[in-house]
């Protein structure tokens, strides 16, 4: 295999990862501040 089908090959290895990575990330992160327990707000305070 030559070397501009093998970075073909990873490229689209790594587009299909990036794109599985962010269908999973999407409902993890980011979330609106009111959704975070009070456990993990209670820091909040200290950042003024």
């Amino acid at each position: 295999m030559s070397t501009a089908y093998c970075m073909i090959v990873v490229g689209i290895i790594f587009t299909i990862m990036y794109i599985l990575m962010e269908k999973y990330m999407k409902v993890r992160i980011g979330l609106k501040p009111e959704e975070y327990s009070k456990q993990e707000r209670k820091y909040d305070e200290l950042k003024n």
